[in-house]
This record gives C-alpha cells, sequence and structure tokens, in this order.
C-alpha cells in the first residue's frame, strides 16, 4: 500500500472524530445529497422529524460490483457539543432495503457511525458503515476520513471554500485505500464538492436543504 498512504490513513483515521454531510437538518427540513465518486453513485432524499432524527430514502449504483441498492435510512444525532469556536456532531445511521449484486435481489442491512469536527478554519470527519446481506458473503465495511482548512473565513451569508483531503478504505476492494483531494464551496442551503483521487477518479458531490 505504500509507507505514504499508510501514514496518511492512519494520521486521518486516529485525528477523526467524526460524516462529511450531516444527516440531520433543522426540524421540518428536506435535504437531498448526490455523490459520485470511484466507488459509487448515491442519491439521498431525507425529511428532518426533528433536531434528533430524519428518515429518507436511499438509491446507489456501485461502480465496484455493478451492485444497485434501493433502502430507507434512519439518521439520528446521538450528541452534539457547542463552544464558542467548534461545534461536534455524532451520528447513528441504519438502512434497511434490497440489494441486486449479482442478478439476484436479497434484503440488506446497514448500520453505521459517522461525526464531524470543525471550527471555522479547520475541518475533520470520519464515518464508518457494515452492510449485511445474502450475496455478499461475509458482508462489506468500508470506513472514511477527511481533514480540511479553509484558506479564508468568510462572512455569514457569503461563499466559504474549504481545501479537504479524504482518505477512503474498502477492505474488500482491489484499490482498498484511495486518496481523494477536493475543493468544497457552499453558501447557505447550498454545497458543492469536486475533486480528483489518486486512481484519477472524478469526484463530485452536491447538498441542498430546503
Amino acid at each position: 500500500m505504500g509507507i505514504l498512504r499508510s501514514f496518511i490513513l492512519t494520521l486521518l483515521l486516529l485525528a477523526s472524530a467524526s460524516a462529511f454531510a450531516r444527516p440531520v437538518s433543522w426540524p421540518g427540513g428536506w435535504t437531498s445529497m448526490q455523490r459520485n465518486s470511484f466507488e459509487e453513485s448515491r442519491l439521498h432524499l431525507h425529511y428532518s422529524q426533528n433536531a434528533f432524527n430524519s428518515y429518507g430514502l436511499v438509491l446507489e449504483d456501485s461502480h465496484q460490483s455493478d451492485a444497485k441498492y434501493a433502502g430507507l435510512q434512519w439518521n439520528h444525532l446521538l450528541k452534539r457539543r457547542n463552544t464558542r469556536y467548534s461545534q461536534a456532531n455524532l451520528y447513528f445511521k441504519a438502512q434497511l432495503g434490497v440489494l441486486d449484486a449479482v442478478n439476484e435481489e436479497e434484503l440488506a442491512a446497514t448500520i453505521g457511525i459517522g461525526g464531524d469536527w470543525e471550527t471555522r478554519r479547520y475541518f475533520t470527519s470520519y464515518e464508518a458503515s457494515y452492510r449485511e446481506a445474502d450475496n455478499l458473503n461475509d458482508g462489506n465495511f468500508k470506513h472514511a476520513a477527511r481533514i480540511g482548512i479553509a484558506p479564508y473565513v468568510a462572512e455569514y451569508g457569503n461563499w466559504h471554500t474549504w481545501l479537504m483531503l479524504q482518505v477512503d478504505h474498502l477492505p474488500d476492494a482491489e484499490d482498498d485505500v484511495v486518496i481523494t483531494p477536493l475543493v468544497r464551496l457552499f453558501k447557505g442551503n447550498y454545497l458543492f464538492e469536486a475533486g480528483m483521487s489518486d486512481e484519477q477518479d472524478a469526484l463530485f458531490n452536491w447538498i441542498i436543504r430546503y
């Protein structure tokens, strides 16, 4: 895997406490999240019942195995800690859906945990999930981490910019560690991300809250 890759992966996994996109918004709010990466194309639409729980639909198309998945997801805010200069969040996630991995549909269950910690200048996050289904043999575990820095501190209501480094670890994949530098832009309820992995796979994500 290489000394540099191993060092970066270890550093990020130890430094991170937390998910790339907060899965619970304000009470009564809707959120649509779309993700394109080396691993999959994913669409997640959810409704926040209150400040602690959201429920939604997840659709996934895997680029690693050509598997397709459709399921329902519950997101629960376990802990939020606000200080004068930072905020930290910890979430639990659970899914139940149908996985079509080898032209055969199977019931699949997924659990995960993730969170984030950030100031106006620094960002770190971590997320992990495990999926179980009959045609996955021993199940599927994956996790990922990010660190980021804002090159400038923008005022409220302006465009914010983050420079980030993402590390994905998929133990069962041929390329089990993928490193992706990316740029995040957001303003108000809109967020966009774009990057290119060390395997030359493009990343493009967007989030809209309404």
